[in-house]
This record gives structure tokens, sequence and C-alpha cells, in this order.
């Protein structure tokens, strides 16, 4: 911001704020470009079994490179949302109105893609949904300063840990993280019923009670946001966000020995260890891209990061199809699409590679989609 002086015909001396123009952060862009790219290379594995461990969830516990995806684009959001709602000169109420609208929306693709993954009985909660719920509880903070974000994020990380420690339903261990009975299932069997949580096991992985963590980590991704639209040249600051960072991390994996650190249900340790990376990924791609402009490697990964919505969604819907609409004639019986590709390419290059190879495949025709349609500047949004 900026501040200019101009006299009114009263002969008054008026200050005026001048808000700066507003431009894409390239590294954002890049960012969650390369977050989709990475959600479409490692979210359909044909032969799970095949492929390298780091590419494979854990078990139950532990944090491998697939867990980082989806913590990374709620991340990705919250710092989003920081300056998309940078402008002051909309009233809150109205802004609210418009933000909501949009939640709605997105909250309804969520089910509309489950309905076309999983069919009925409807999976309620699901990947936009969480999404759609966490921003809700970020909303209200984007009128605030940083550091009531963070302090946001610290009461919901804390509070979240103290359900998972001392809560205790009927039949439930107050401390339970294992995969059953815990108090994320017991909270989306109750709410939702058995039949609309994930495959109908009773623990949905994008659940309600993980909204709250989940909600946490876009509030620092807010809170980080805030800081570069004040200080948006400024080294230091990055170092310092990198910092904090590089101590969320330290911090995750000592509360990992009393909480353990699990995507599925999103512990706070979790949340911590996913913040903490994405602090210093997003820091060190500022830094590199947008302050010493360093452009050419990122912008592969742009086009993607300006439709992720709409690239996230199709390519969804393209797998759906390939594995149970579009059938073939394959060695005289009708199989998938999916099935009959990567059963020959298997016999090629095995069963790891075949996977990896239909996956990276994925990439590039999304790449190639997503460049064509910001070529024709064709940028879907909600």
């Amino acid at each position: 911001m900026s501040q200019t002086a101009t006299d009114n015909p009263n002969g008054r001396t008026i200050s005026v704020r001048a808000t700066q123009p507003r431009h894409r952060i390239l590294s954002l862009d890049a960012f969650r470009g390369a977050t989709i790219a990475l959600m479409i290379f490692m979210d359909h594995p044909t032969f799970p079994a095949g492929i390298p461990l780091f590419l494979r969830h854990p078990e139950w516990h532990g944090f491998r490179l697939p867990d980082y995806v989806f913590p990374a684009f709620i991340f990705i959001a919250g710092v989003s949302m920081a300056y998309s709602t940078r402008k002051r000169d909309v009233s809150f109420a109205k802004s609210t109105a418009g933000f909501a609208r949009r939640e709605v929306l997105l909250f309804a693709l969520g089910l509309m893609l489950n309905y076309f993954k999983y069919g009925l009985p409807l999976r309620i909660m699901g990947v936009l949904q969480r999404i759609a719920l966490s921003m809700a509880i970020v909303w209200p903070f984007t009128r605030l300063k940083a550091r009531w974000a963070v302090i946001g994020a610290a009461v919901l990380l804390v509070g979240y840990a103290a359900i998972f420690l001392f809560a205790a339903p009927a039949g439930i261990p107050a401390g339970s993280t294992s995969a059953a009975p815990n108090i994320t299932g017991w909270v989306d069997t109750t709410l939702l019923g058995l039949e609309h949580t994930y495959k109908q096991s009773g623990l949905d992985p994008e659940g309600l009670l993980g909204t709250l963590p989940a909600a946490a980590l876009g509030l620092i991704g807010l809170a980080m946001g805030l800081r570069l639209i004040d200080r948006p040249q400024d080294p230091l600051e990055l170092l310092l966000i990198g910092s904090y960072g590089a101590a969320l991390v330290g911090i995750a994996l000592w509360a990992h020995r009393f909480i353990p650190i699990n995507k599925k249900l999103w512990t706070s340790s979790f949340t911590l260890v996913s913040a903490g990376l994405s602090l210093v990924v997003l820091a060190v791609l500022y830094y590199l891209v947008d302050i010493r402009g360093y452009t050419r490697g990122a912008k592969w990964f742009v086009p993607l990061g300006r439709n992720a919505l709409f690239i996230y969604i199709a390519s969804n819907m393209l797998v759906v199809a390939g594995k149970q609409w579009i059938t073939v004639d394959f060695e005289g019986t009708s199989t998938s699409l999916w099935v009959a590709v990567s059963t020959a390419l298997a016999r090629v290059v095995g069963l790891g590679g075949a996977s990896l190879v239909i996956s990276a495949a994925e990439v590039v025709l999304w790449l190639g989609v997503a460049a064509l349609m910001h070529r024709r500047k064709w940028h879907v949004k909600l």
C-alpha cells in the first residue's frame, strides 16, 4: 500500500490509500500445479504392490510422499485465501455471501464426484468436502492479523489432540489411534451413518472430526499469505518462515511419541509435519521464483495450478470411466479399458513399471490439457 495526498474543493489535504496493482504469485500457482501433478501420479496406482514404498501410503502410522499431497493443497488454499481477500472495499457480509455460495458449490461437486466414483449409498465426505468445510473455518480469520490465524490453528490442534487423548465414548478407549475403534470413526458413524462413510468402512479418511486439524493447516497457510503480503520482497521474512516450518517438523516428530503421525486420522502431529514442510517448500519457491525470477521450471506447472479444481475432477472421472464404463474385447473376454492396457503393458515392463508408466502418462495428458486451457485463457473458477 502507498499513500498520496490530494486537495479537495474546501482546500483540505486528504490522505488517499492507493492499492498496489494485483499480480499473481507465480510460485503459488506452480506449487499448486505440482501438487495436482503429484496427486494425479500417485492417486491411481494400477498395481500398488509393484511401485516403490515411498510412493505408497503407509499401512497405518507414518508419513510418505503421497501423504503430503492433500495437506499441501489445503495449505495452498489457505495462502490463496489471504491474497483473494486482501481487498477491503467490499463489506464482510457481502463477501461472506459470495464465499458461502462457492463453498456450497464445492461441497456439491464433491458429492457429485463421490456418486460418480462409488455410486449409492452416497459417501458424504471426501477431498472437496473437506476443503470446503476447512475453508469455512478459516474464512472468519481473513480480516484479522496473521497472529490470530496462528492462535486459531494452535487452539484447533490442541483441542483435537485433547479429544484424541481424553474423549472416550461408549466402546472407544481414550487415546486410541488404532484402525478400529477410534474417535474419528465413531463420530463419522454416529453423525453420518455407517453406509455413508468411505466404502461403508465406518472410518472416512476425510471425515468430520479431521476437518478441525485440516482447518488448522489452512490457517497456517493463511498466516503465511498475510505475512507475504505485508513483506512481499523480504528474504529475511522468508528465512524466518522457513525456520518456523523446520520447527514445526521438529515438534511433530516429538509429538509422534504421544499422538502418532497418521494421515487417515489426520492427527495433530500429522498436521504439524505437513504444515512445516509446506512452509519450507513455499518459502524456497517464493524466493527462487518471485524474488530471484527463476521461472523457467515453475512455468511448467502454472497451467495446472490455474485450473487445479477442473483438472482434479476431470482426471478422477477419466480414471473411473476407464475402469468401469469403457470396455474392450481382450483375449476373448470383455474387460475394462484400464485393465486391458495395464495388463498388456505389465507383460512388457512388469507390474511396477506398468503402474509408473500409466501414472506418468496421466500426468503428461493433463499437463497438456492444462497448457491448452491456459493458452486459450480458459480458467475454471467457482
